[in-house]
């Protein structure tokens, strides 16, 4: 059994800055340049096409070492050829290979089946850049191993990782077979070994990118024109005609019941046409059984119906601030599903609705206080002359230069009836037993 040794493999000429195995020239580099290119290759391409590349330039090594000492020696059978693989992979310091197992096939070629790997140098850069992974890492010697016993047998030889230092294993353990041997199993590994289309790689990620970016200008659009109309005063109906443009959607306001409050077409009137029977079936009963699923989510979700033939697409958004919902908006339009940057706008359209409701709240409370301390002043006398009580009237706005009636109500025992409501969570029946005495039947206008 021939036994090779790096002193009869190797040749340098330094003087042609060469170095030879056998008459194909090699290099010797630090195996921390490799491992900058993996990380490299893993942070640019991602991990499963850095992944195919390394095995696919492991298996291109292998399957050209294979060829390569063939023709430079003289082998005995085919067995000392195939041997001579793991040898070489060893010889060259990429890892220590230690057989398990070994078969010789119908034409009594010899491949390895399954064995280990130990100090692999895959393992160490791979942990030096990202650490332990939660997969197999040693790509290039999977393909390797393949490409080499590929070469020798003839046949497609891949081999698969099943166990791996790189994931916090002792040491590496691989398995070797033919495709056919293989069977559906090894399916999934095979779109490794397949050349990536580099040029359709790029017009998907060019499509992408492109996009992306229709997303960012349409949720710039949106938010700057629905904010604009909230920072100039404008109402509901303001921002639903605006986001009704900007969308080319129906747009559909609902209360916490998904009953319709208000909704506003597109300037097309076969749009219009098509949808406003569908505008209104939410209301009915069987729609409101179903609708507790909806009330649940806090984000955009989309459902899709067919109504007389017609395919309705509706995205809905929760109308919230913070875990309270207020309501909720709707676009619906026919033929064509929403996608991810219609889910963006209409989550940003979701923001602004929530804080105009909030605005509207806080306008409607003041007012209510404003108005009770108006009347509060008016019946006591509370103002310094006519025309400031006047003034105030006409800010909220009332006009009480204009006739008015008002009707005054005089309650008896009025601080008894104010004494028992602050008792009546502890003592309601009280009230109950002693409201028919606290009221005077007649009354003062």
């Amino acid at each position: 059994m021939r036994t090779l040794h790096m002193a009869e493999l190797l040749k340098f000429e330094p003087e042609q800055g060469k170095i030879l195995l056998k008459g194909s020239r090699v290099m010797i580099f630090d195996s921390t340049s490799l491992g900058r290119l993996r990380s490299d290759l893993i942070t640019t391409l991602g991990k499963d096409r850095a992944k195919g590349f390394l095995i696919r330039y492991g298996w291109s090594c292998g399957f050209e070492a294979a060829k390569s000492i063939k023709e430079q020696f003289e082998w005995q059978n085919e067995l000392e050829w195939s041997q001579a693989g793991p040898t070489m992979h060893t010889s060259l310091g990429f890892v220590k290979v230690v057989p398990l197992t070994t078969e010789l096939n119908e034409q009594e070629s010899w491949f390895l089946r399954k064995g280990i790997w130990v100090n692999s140098c895959e393992v160490e850069q791979h942990i030096l850049h990202f650490d332990y992974s939660d997969e197999p890492v040693c790509w290039m010697l999977v393909g390797y191993a393949g490409g080499y016993q590929s070469a020798c047998l003839g046949k497609k030889v891949v081999y698969k990782e099943i166990q791996c230092a790189g994931q916090g294993h002792e040491h590496c353990v691989f398995v070797g077979k033919t495709v056919e041997e293989w069977g559906e199993e090894i399916i999934p590994e095979l779109a490794y070994y397949e050349v990536d289309k580099i040029a359709e790689e790029l017009e998907d990620a060019l499509r992408e990118i492109k996009m992306k970016n229709s997303v960012l200008e349409r949720s710039v659009a949106v938010h700057e024109r629905l904010t604009h109309c909230l920072l100039t005063a404008k109402g509901v109906e303001a921002i639903t005609a605006s986001l009704t443009e900007l969308m080319n959607c129906t747009v559909i306001l609902e209360d916490l019941n998904l009953i319709p409050q208000f909704h506003l077409f597109p300037d097309d009137p076969l749009i219009k046409e098509q949808l406003t029977p569908y505008v209104h079936i939410w209301s009915s009963r069987s729609f409101q059984k179903s609708a507790a699923a909806y009330r649940r989510q806090k984000r955009p979700f989309q459902i899709a119906d067919d109504y007389e033939d017609v395919k309705i697409y509706r995205l809905v958004s929760p109308i919230l601030v913070g875990s309270e919902l207020l309501g909720f908006v709707s676009l619906l339009r026919t033929k064509l599903a929403f996608s991810e940057l219609d889910n963006v706008a209409l989550e940003q359209a979701a923001t602004v609705y929530a804080l105009k409701i909030l605005e509207e709240r806080k306008i409607a409370s003041i007012e209510s206080r404003l108005k009770g301390d108006f009347v509060d002043d008016l019946l006591s006398g509370n103002f310094s002359d006519a025309q400031s009580i006047i003034n105030r009237a006409r800010a909220l706005p009332y006009d009480i230069t204009q006739p008015h009636r008002v009707l005054v109500f005089k309650i008896n025992n009025f601080s008894q009836l104010v004494v028992l409501i602050n008792k009546m969570n502890k003592k309601s029946w009280i009230l109950r037993q002693s409201w028919p005495t606290l009221f005077n039947p007649t009354c003062s206008i």
